[in-house]
């Protein structure tokens, strides 16, 4: 196992891992957050109790019915928005610390764009305020990151803007699921930025959607188990695809062998 490969494995093996205890920190609160409610409604726990936020730290003692709420709150919103949140954090940083270490290893592609923009003046700026070779390659890459994960998220996988080597394999295989990750983020975007409403920018982005503008989004169990599913899938055909195509490795015997191949049997059309 050359270098570069075990370094993406021991990646994805770490990504696996975080995304399993997310799972499970969702299901350990779904699963026991009824019980708290139930043993505190027959005062089997003690009291809430909580500091409060004012300068003096004086300590609250909190009714029954307060208790309640907290606990409806959590299972309702808290608990299932914290998971898609940081599930969608934690798939989005893998797949740039991929095209990080591809950029290291092979500088040219990062130069590499659709219409021939090269952002020279951009560039130029960052080479001649920088130190020395490193740092003009980690802020080059860097910059290049941002732009490509501001711009639309379908992009990376549909016309791969990362220059992964891609070519059309998620436009013909995986254009549906790429679509429903498409709704994920815009998910998560809403969540962070408008208290779980629907916008127009979810509306816009998601054509077809029968949810209604101003619609408070609720997330069962099985919306925020089938979207980890969908990340894990394509963080480990990204894996795949860059350890086949960049670095010629064809080794079924990893962890995102297994991964990718238990995804592509199921979904691959």
């Amino acid at each position: 196992m050359t270098t570069t490969e075990k370094k993406i494995s021991i990646m994805f093996k770490h990504y696996n891992q975080k995304i399993k205890d997310i799972w499970d920190n969702y299901n350990f609160n779904m699963q026991y957050l009824p019980i708290i409610h139930k043993s505190v409604k027959e005062n089997k726990l003690p009291q809430f109790n909580v500091i409060g936020l004012s300068e003096n730290e004086r300590v609250h003692t909190k009714e029954k019915t307060v208790t309640f709420g907290i606990v409806y709150r959590l299972q309702l919103n808290n608990v299932p928005y914290q998971a898609l949140v940081e599930g969608v954090a934690l798939t989005e940083d893998y797949i740039k610390n991929i095209a990080e270490i591809v950029y290291k290893e092979f500088p040219g592609r990062i130069l590499v764009t659709d219409n021939g923009d090269e952002k020279e003046e951009k560039y130029m700026s960052i080479i001649l305020t920088s130190i020395d070779r490193d740092e003009i390659l980690d802020r080059i890459i860097e910059e290049k990151l941002r732009s490509i994960f501001y711009g639309n998220p379908a992009d990376i996988f549909l016309k791969d803007k990362c220059k992964l080597e891609f070519g059309n394999y998620f436009k013909d295989h995986y254009l549906n699921l790429i679509k429903t990750y498409i709704e994920v983020l815009s998910m998560r975007n809403i969540i962070i930025h408008n208290d779980a409403r629907i916008d127009r920018k979810y509306i816009r982005e998601n054509k077809g959607s029968t949810k209604k503008l101003g619609e408070k989004v609720k997330l069962d169990h099985i919306y925020i188990r089938d979207s980890f599913i969908l990340m894990r899938g394509l963080c480990a055909i990204t894996s795949q695809l860059v350890q086949e195509k960049i670095y010629k490795v064809d080794n079924k015997k990893t962890i995102i062998y297994h991964y990718y191949k238990i995804f592509e049997d199921k979904f691959k059309k």
